[in-house]
């Protein structure tokens, strides 16, 4: 599809009002310069059918199932070198600029497939009177994959601006490839109420809030695909490192999610709806994440943000209970409509009910506030302050007062892998705590406390073909004295070994890794247990974090491979490994698969002998079918493939022998 260009005269004055990231110094350079010209070419985008648009919405969002839709996206192919005008300034540099149109928009957001600034280079977004400034961006803002993302600015013509210094002319890169046109109207700039949710939605900051400030500072909105919010929160681990994992919804998920933005302090400094919203182009965002485990079972996502917001950003991890025990109340944190922040308080116990095929938490009626569509994947605490489930769906509004669910924390803590279950990623020091509580990364609680965290080089319960294994640890201060001196004791099988007696310099929250090689090992389980003492020589004021362990098999032989691509039933396919012989026992199996058609790389350590491999399929079709096509591998340790195939009926089995 083409669009049509046409210059547009800009009257842009850097006496107004901006809400930028920084100070006056870092307006655009069209903004800082009178005689800068006026003239910037901007792309027309075609007309959106808002009608039709806001009637599919009707369906999907009265149960607030997806991302609450606030824009359609439309695919563009614009860079600095194909669209645009550049303009050199007296010292070599250069500003290029280029606007895009969306009539009737109330807001635009882009995509790009393809961002890099120098150093030196900024990027700005603005919008056509100049009342917001989204920016401005520098080379800290690259990102590993190249590609960027912006949450909707408001208006209907929207400018980007890249500044290239002169000792960097022609290396910045920007391609524009979706622009989303915002069709409702999020920021209620035409309205004399800047409130656009219900009006039975209390802002987070009104005193109903005052006991919720710090896990408030977990919570934020997601903008997901491009044109869908939900909300989320960012979620502790058992390693307590601020590992940025972030809490939502299965079905919130749309897009890539490296193109997802996430906004951590879009709210009312006060109580009150009025008096203008704020720009919504300055605070906290962070962009970029990727997808460690979802699942529909409980309708949960959790996410790992691509890069830790910085400490400017008061982010607070919250807490969580997976015991399922019921809750005697409930308070939600959230975005209802793309709102600002709000609270809602269910006093009554929540159920534990099915719905939509999700186990989850019913919340029967809210006694103060609602959600809204665009709440869903935002947390459902319990009293204790800890995240029992997030939002699936539901009825409740203001003027329906009835039944809200959120998918079970308890019940996203276990499944068949690491890619469907939480416990792999917010315990990885295999604590097996059954509740955790919020961590703030900004604030330190005792004068002495040193943690040790994530036990690297092995994985909880891996099987390892080998009888060398190099393992390391985090060894980290909590503590507001600096941390000179500790003492760090370690078992192997229950054994004590040589105490370690570490020495250095860690200010608050500075870690140090500390190897740990393990050498001639038996073939069995192994575990290992690290702890740590007397801080600075004194006594450690927080217990709580001072051990990790780790357990995992040692077996002197071979690694296997099996590469198996699932098809559209997973949860038919298993598999088995026999030893060979009347009596063969089962040395390795899997099963319980709920990935549909994907590929999964499973490694087998097999010691010396043979072996008879099985592949089953419960409904007797093989690796077939519905979305396509599966397929197994058995691969050798040399990497030769020994079986393969996909069309069989109940089973299919090879016979090897080891070594190959």
């Amino acid at each position: 599809m083409k669009y049509s260009l046409k210059l547009l005269f800009v009257a842009l004055m850097v006496g107004v009002s901006l809400s930028v990231f920084g100070q006056q110094s870092a307006l655009p350079w069209s903004m800082r310069l009178e005689t800068f010209p006026k003239e910037v070419p901007v792309m027309a985008m075609p007309q959106v059918d808002v009608p039709s648009l806001l009637a599919e919405d009707e369906v999907n969002h009265a149960l607030k199932i997806g991302p609450y839709r606030f824009g359609e996206n439309m695919e563009v192919e614009a860079t600095l070198f194909t669209h645009g005008v550049w303009n050199e300034l007296k010292d070599g540099s250069r500003v290029w600029r280029m606007g895009f149109q969306c009539r009737d928009a109330y807001s635009v957001n882009f995509i790009m497939d393809d961002f890099y600034l120098p150093f030196g280079a900024t990027f700005h977004i603005y919008n056509m009177d100049g009342s917001d400034v989204y920016g401005p961006f520098t080379y800290d803002d690259n990102r590993e994959d190249n590609g960027f993302a912006t949450f909707p600015i408001p208006g209907s013509t929207v400018f980007l601006e890249v500044y290239e210094p002169a000792m960097a002319v022609g290396q910045a890169r920007l391609s524009v490839e979706t622009v989303t046109h915002g069709y409702r109207d999020i920021f209620n700039r035409r309205t004399s109420d800047s409130r656009n949710s219900g009006a039975c939605n209390i802002n987070v900051n009104c005193p109903e809030g005052d006991d919720w400030q710090d896990e408030k500072r977990s919570v934020a909105i997601m903008v997901s695909g491009g044109s869908g919010f939900c909300t989320g929160a960012m979620v502790n681990n058992t390693a307590q490192d601020g590992t940025p994992y972030f809490l939502s919804a299965n079905h919130c998920m749309g897009g890539n999610a490296n193109n997802w933005v996430f906004k951590f302090d879009y709210e009312r400094p006060g109580c009150a709806n009025t008096g203008g919203p704020g720009s919504p182009t300055s605070g906290s965002f962070t962009q970029g994440a990727t997808v460690r485990a979802s699942s529909a079972g409980s309708d949960f996502a959790l996410l790992q943000l691509s890069s830790t917001p910085a400490a400017s950003h008061n982010i607070f991890y919250a807490g969580w209970d997976r015991t399922g025990a019921v809750p005697p109340n409930s308070i939600g944190i959230h975005h209802p409509q793309g709102d600002r922040k709000k609270i809602c308080f269910d006093d009554d116990p929540a159920t534990a009910q099915n719905w939509q095929g999700a186990a989850c938490w019913r919340v029967g009626d809210w006694e103060e506030g609602t959600t809204e569509p665009a709440s869903s994947g935002s947390p459902l605490f319990d009293p204790n302050h800890r995240i029992i489930g997030q939002l699936f769906g539901g009825t409740a509004s203001c003027t329906s007062i009835t039944n809200d669910f959120y998918g079970r924390f308890s019940v996203s803590w276990d499944g068949n892998s690491a890619s469907s279950r939480l416990r792999d990623w917010l315990d990885p020091l295999n604590t097996n705590v059954s509740t955790l509580d919020g961590y703030d990364p900004n604030a330190a609680d005792v004068a002495l406390d040193a943690a040790v965290q994530s036990i690297t080089g092995a994985t909880q319960g891996q099987t390892i073909c080998d009888t060398d294994v190099n393992l390391s640890f985090t060894l980290r201060n909590r503590g507001t004295s600096v941390l000179t001196t500790a003492t760090i004791n370690w078992t192997l099988n229950g054994i004590a070994q040589t105490p370690i007696n570490w020495t250095g310099s860690l200010q608050f929250n500075q870690s140090t890794t500390i190897s740990l090689p393990l050498s001639g090992l038996s073939d069995g389980n192994q575990q290992v247990v690290v702890t740590v003492t007397g801080p600075n020589g004194g006594m450690d004021e927080n217990s709580d974090n001072n051990s990790a362990s780790i357990s995992f098999t040692i077996v002197s032989g071979s690694e296997m491979t099996l590469r198996l691509r699932t098809d559209g039933y997973p949860d038919e396919t298993s598999w088995e490994i026999r030893t060979q012989g009347q009596l063969g026992t089962v040395v390795a199996s899997g099963d319980g698969y709920d990935q549909t058609n994907s590929l999964l790389i499973v490694p087998v350590c097999l010691p010396e002998g043979c072996y008879t491999f099985t592949l089953f399929d419960e409904f007797g079709d093989g690796l077939c079918c519905e979305w396509g096509q599966g397929f197994f591998e058995l691969l050798s340790p040399q990497g030769n493939v020994i079986a393969e195939g996909a069309e069989f009926t109940d089973e299919a089995s090879v016979n090897f022998c080891l070594p190959f």
